[in-house]
């Protein structure tokens, strides 16, 4: 629809006012544009419906369905067919306006166009991914599976999870409220005399109403973000497909038996297809992901809201013709496809010839099923922890949310919730380093990439790591020594645990752990995790050198403080869980066998009783990862027996433990971390049925 623009749809941005007028010229003619753009898109979008059924109909071929890159074309092409006729049912829609049906028919329907917009764009990431990683390591029979349909299909549900989590983040905060009945149009002919329907409009629920708009804007730029991220990675994608494209090119000129013209070809098509559909997907999703960047940012700017909306209906245009465009990618470029389709719509006594069977019996080897299921863990393990740094971003903003923005009398262990919460985000982001690093290195340089990664930055990662894991070892102890304290002298020990004087006792216990770890760190005997072992190894370590090495006297002594850490240090958890136990087990035996009473409010005991038990679930919690570790070094040849993916799994199940410590240790265990959690990111509803509207809105181009 035409809008005529004046002066004050541009109030405030402080424009003059022959600029204002050359920015209404400009934005005039970008609507005008987009009045006409409408029209046609809901014609390519018939076309697109068409064709995407037709595109599904034949890559859905058991021919085609063969190895992960069509298999993920199968989602593309679904997700373009949805798209595709959610525009078709937007202009074909004959309803009363605002019915019940209609409007929750709208809602999920965005909702569902919105994941499935923002998963196409990944999935043709993934894709060029795959395909960058196959060409790779052709000879390497490691990555074997990333051309199996099985692994295509596992990272489509995870990735679709992940696009569906994001989608809910925004959608979830939309209901339906009722407004004035509807009465048909004069012109409208059929209705009954005095005929009225009731009319409902999506509206946000009063629970998130008061950071309604700050929430909106936080989605828009990050979906925009996620927009622009894969429009950024396609060109660096292809760029790295075609150079390996001409060593393998290279390296085939010299064994050219290896492989057939016929298998060289079709290995190009396929390439050629996954290039082509990344320069279409560019130029769908990437000017759409900084329109979405811009509405969030120009939200007091009737103008420029206009404007960027206007712009997302033009480059919706874009998008019908990606979705369309892609049937006939596959029909130029692959000969398997073009085969396919005449497969379908002829009899083969037509073909002239009968199509030879080929019977191949293929049985999977141990090795192959563990390289894919330590891949499958490996991507489970990236998703969760991610998963796990959110939510301490999430626990961090909101108790210094409760402490410094609310009015409330309760009471949160902030200092131990801030240092627990920071110290997991930090050692996170590190465990990120070392469990990817050899994955990827190796896939840069398959012979001495990860030795590179270890000796640039390993030993530094592996620094932070360690300080961020022991610091949460040594602060629960520490919070184990404060329960017992209070516990002994309940009077005087909120005296000597006040939040500065808790600041400085962690401070002085992260200062000590550091310089613990910076004088091996500083030394000859450096420790710097490996990978393929799963082991911390010293530089000085005997088995690092054919001849034992001469150690002057620091060496020694950091060897030996080395080895009292690795096997002594379970002994600080299960102190710890030993303590509290006793702890736990005295108040209870006390209550009911001596009815001693205390003189704390119940509401204290509640909170020192919680803190008690959140001291033995963390202290347990981090011993499963020690245990592993002991086991590891009492058994070192039992150990060393499993092939290295096994290893590697044990090891990332380990770590998942110390990652995941934050989430079951102040949402599952504890319910007044949890209710603040949840009010915070605003799934705690204290009102339901309350609700309003915003002037905020959002076009799903």
């Amino acid at each position: 629809m035409s809008v005529n623009f004046t002066y004050a749809d541009f109030d405030g941005l402080g424009y003059s006012n022959s600029t204002i007028t050359t920015v209404i010229g400009i934005v005039s003619f970008i609507n005008s544009i987009s009045v006409n753009v409408i029209k046609y898109e809901f014609i390519l979008a018939c076309i697109g419906v068409v064709v995407n059924v037709f595109h599904v109909i034949i890559l859905t071929r058991k021919t085609m369905r063969s190895n992960s890159i069509n298999v993920i074309m199968i989602g593309i092409a679904a997700c373009d067919l949805f798209n595709m006729s959610f525009v078709v049912y937007e202009n074909l829609l004959d309803w009363a306006p605002s019915t019940y049906l209609s409007q929750m028919i709208e809602l999920w329907a965005s909702a569902i166009k919105d994941d499935l917009r923002r998963l196409t764009a990944w999935l043709g990431v993934l894709m060029a991914v795959i395909r960058l990683l196959i060409v790779k390591n052709s000879l390497n029979p490691k990555f074997k599976c990333l051309s199996y349909p099985k692994f295509s299909l596992i990272i489509m549900l995870i990735v679709f999870i992940m696009s569906t989590f994001w989608s809910l983040f925004y959608w979830a905060r939309l209901t339906l409220i009722e407004i004035q009945p509807w009465k048909p149009a004069e012109h409208c002919v059929g209705f009954p005399a005095n005929f009225t329907e009731t009319q409902y409009i999506v509206a946000v629920n009063t629970v998130f109403v008061n950071d309604a708009l700050l929430m909106a804007q936080v989605f828009l730029i990050t979906d925009g973000i996620l927009k622009i991220i894969p429009t950024i990675m396609f060109p660096i994608l292809t760029f790295l497909l075609v150079r390996e494209l001409n060593h393998v090119e290279i390296s085939r000129r010299k064994i050219s038996v290896a492989q057939s013209r016929d298998e060289s070809s079709r290995n190009d098509h396929t390439t050629n297809l996954v290039i082509l559909m990344t320069v279409t997907f560019m130029t769908a999703e990437g000017p759409l992901g900084v329109v979405y960047v811009v509405q969030a940012l120009v939200t007091n700017s009737n103008g420029f809201i206009q404007m960027t909306s206007d712009l997302m209906y033009i480059f919706g245009l874009f998008v019908a013709l990606n979705a369309t465009t892609h049937c006939l990618i596959c029909l130029t470029v692959s000969s398997q496809y073009r085969k396919t389709v005449k497969d379908l719509f002829m009899c083969q006594s037509c073909t002239g010839r009968k199509p030879s069977t080929i019977t191949v019996t293929a049985k999977a080897s141990v090795s192959s099923i563990m390289t894919w299921i330590l891949t499958t863990s490996q991507i489970i393990f990236n998703i969760l922890t991610l998963l796990c740094i959110a939510f301490d971003i999430v626990l961090f903003s909101c108790i210094i949310k409760h402490r410094f923005f609310s009015n409330s009398n309760n009471r949160t262990p902030f200092v131990y919730i801030t240092v627990m919460s920071w110290s997991g985000i930090i050692g996170k982001i590190s465990d990120f380093f070392m469990v990817d690093s050899w994955p990827i290195a190796q896939m840069i340089d398959p012979v001495d990439g990860y030795e590179t990664y270890r000796k640039i930055i390993g030993k530094q990662i592996t620094l932070i790591a360690t300080f961020a894991y022991l610091t949460s070892i040594f602060i629960n102890w520490f919070m184990t020594c404060h329960r017992v304290l209070i516990l002994l002298s309940p009077a005087k020990a909120p005296a000597w645990f006040t939040d500065k004087k808790l600041f400085m006792y962690c401070s002085t216990i992260m200062a000590l752990v550091l310089i613990n770890l910076l004088i091996p760190y500083y030394s000859p005997c450096y420790v710097n995790f490996n990978a393929l072992s799963s082991l911390h190894e010293t530089a000085c370590a005997p088995s690092k050198h054919i001849v034992e090495p001469k150690l002057n006297s620091l060496n020694q002594l950091v060897l030996q403080l080395t080895k009292f850490q690795n096997l002594y240090l379970i002994w600080v958890p299960v102190s710890a869980v030993i303590i509290n136990s006793t702890m736990i087990s005295y108040i209870k035996l006390s209550r009911k066998l001596f009815k001693k009473q205390s003189t704390l409010s119940a509401a204290t005991i509640k909170r020192e009783n919680s803190m008690i038990r959140q001291a033995c679930f963390i202290a347990t919690y981090l011993s499963i990862f020690e245990v592993g570790y002991l086991f590891m070094r009492f058994y070192p040849e039992t150990f060393g027996n499993f092939s290295q993916d096994v290893q590697s799994i044990t090891y990332q199940v380990r770590l998942l433990a110390s990652c995941s410590l934050n989430f079951f240790v102040y949402f599952v265990e504890t319910k007044s971390t949890r209710s603040l959690i949840l009010k915070f990111i605003g799934w705690k509803k204290t009102n339901t049925s309350l609700v309003s509207t915003v002037s905020f809105t959002r076009k799903n181009a």
